[in-house]
Parts: structure tokens; sequence; C-alpha cells
């Protein structure tokens, strides 16, 4: 992500070849994009010593004209997962505490099925909803997996082996042997997600930072891509939603003090 926000600044003119010492760094230039990224890991360069920093960073030593071309949420570039193909993994890479990250996020996918698969419906959520539609369904159905995807953080375990929950259950059983059970593994990840937020907001971050880049606001198509704009209202109200679903409050997303008190972390409530 880093190589194609250079990129986008080199085709618009605000990185020239006297910047890339020569090197013709646009789109589809596969030996360039290879170069670049060796360049950017041993900082050779004023360039690429700018450019190891993010783009988030790196835009503001360019100029505000660069600013459009970072596609990060709190500093965290995009995986290669296109938000505005699935909405719900949008709202996901906005609150997500570590900024765009898929690992705890939502695939839209299974939530569009007509039948939606037993993985969702134990957790509650049986209505379909289109991918590229925000709805109350859809939050209540990204708190339910992301909750889930953050025990598989906290485990630290590979997420491409697909473990039921109940096997998820005894394997935390054998390793640990604490007898443990799925809902308590809910609230762990719930627990883990909600100290992150805590952390956050005392480092300064909070609903201003709960947002999508610039880029999600616009369409794009190309070919038989068609790619549809995440409406920043509508963004704004699943966020105050989520809050909301998660016992925090609903305007500043500070987890209220019953919610600690819920979780066990109540010694939280006095240092927010």
């Amino acid at each position: 992500m880093t190589v194609a926000f250079a990129m986008e600044c080199f085709e618009h003119g605000l990185i020239t070849t006297d910047d890339t010492d020569g090197l013709d760094l646009r789109f589809g230039n596969a030996t360039a994009m290879v170069e670049m990224t060796r360049r950017i890991c041993e900082r050779q360069g004023a360039l690429a010593d700018c450019l190891a920093e993010g783009p988030a960073i790196a835009a503001k030593k360019l100029g505000p004209q660069a600013e459009p071309f970072v596609v990060a949420v709190k500093g965290q570039p995009f995986p290669m997962h296109e938000a505005r193909y699935r909405h719900g993994q949008g709202l996901g890479y906005a609150l997500s505490p570590t900024g765009a990250d898929h690992m705890h996020n939502f695939w839209d996918e299974g939530l569009a099925k007509a039948k939606l698969d037993e993985g969702l419906q134990s957790l509650g959520v049986y209505t379909s909803v289109p991918r590229t539609e925000l709805t109350p369904v859809k939050v209540r159905a990204y708190k339910a997996v992301s909750n889930w995807q953050w025990v598989h953080n906290h485990l630290g375990h590979c997420m491409f082996v697909p473990w039921s929950r109940d096997q998820m259950v005894e394997i935390v059983r054998a390793i640990t042997g604490w007898e443990t059970t799925l809902h308590e593994l809910l609230l762990a990840g719930e627990r883990g997600v909600t100290m992150a937020r805590a952390f956050n907001l005392r480092c300064g971050l909070g609903r201003k930072d709960d947002v999508l880049p610039l880029r999600m606001n616009t369409h794009f198509r190309a070919g038989v891509v068609n790619e549809e704009p995440i409406d920043p209202e509508e963004l704004d109200q699943s966020v105050g939603l989520f809050y909301q679903m998660m016992g925090w409050d609903g305007e500043t997303g500070v987890p209220t003090r019953a919610k600690l008190e819920d979780l066990d972390i109540a010694w939280l409530a006095d240092l927010l």
C-alpha cells in the first residue's frame, strides 16, 4: 500500500524521477514496485526513508495534495481487501482499534446469502443483508463476529485452521486447564477490544478517528468491477449504534461503568 501510494503521487506529479533517482514509479511497472520495496526496507534515499514511515506520515511531508491518496485508518494502510465492495468490512476498518485490519473484521458475503450459515445463526443473526448496505442487523452481526475474531487474536493461533467454536473451547481447556465455556471466550474477546478502546482513548484517539479515508466515499467502476461508495453519514450512524451495542457511550465511544463492571474490568473506569 505504501508503494501504491507513492505510485499515485508519482502519476499526479507530486513525486518525480528526481525524487526516485530515475525510477519510473508508475502503476504496472512491476520492476519499479519491487525496487521501491527494497529501497523502503533499507531506507535507501530520502524518498524511501520518508515512505518507510507509512503513507499517512509521508503524505504530511509531501503536502496536502497527497492526502487524498492515503488509504488508511488510524495510520494503518488497508490490506488488499476493498471496503467499497463490502460495507460491513468498511465499518470494521473504521472501528478497529489498530486501524484498517481484516483479521478481526467481518466478511459481508456470509450475511448476504439467502440462507445464513450456522456460524452466524449460532450468534443470533438470522436476517440476510446485501454486501453494500449498512443496517442495524449488519452492525449487530459485525459486533458478534468481530468479538469472536478477537478471541482468535488473543489465542495467537493460525487463522487458516478452521477450528469450530466448540473445538476452540476444547483447545483452551486442554492447553490451560481452565474449564472455560464458549460464553466465557466470547466475553474474553469483548473484554479485549474494550480494553483496546480504553487504551486508544487514553492516547487521544476517539470517534473522530473511527472513520474511513476519502477514497471510500467515491464510486469506482472498471470493467466488471462496480464498487459502491460508503456514505459517511450512514457509516457514522453505524459507528454510534455499535458503540451502544457494546455498552459504550453512544456519542464518544467511552465504555460505560456498567459495561466495565459486566466485563470485570471496572478498574478501567478510573483511568478514562
